[in-house]
């Protein structure tokens, strides 16, 4: 019974590891991604700004 509680203990210790290093992995591989895609597309987007208060505002005309 020891190796079965000690099985389940470390499986979800991975587990909760696993998700702590996605999440904060997960916003700087999504700023990879469009960056990258972008790039290719030619779409010409620069910078990602997460709160859109911060990014600067132009007219597009």
């Amino acid at each position: 019974m020891n190796d079965f509680a000690l099985g389940v203990i470390s499986s979800m210790a991975a587990t909760a590891l696993s998700v702590a290093v996605g999440w904060i992995l997960s916003a700087r591989a999504r700023n990879w991604a469009v960056a990258a895609l972008s790039r290719y597309s030619g779409l010409g987007v620069r910078k990602l700004h997460h709160q859109q208060w911060r990014a600067p505002w132009t007219e597009w005309s």
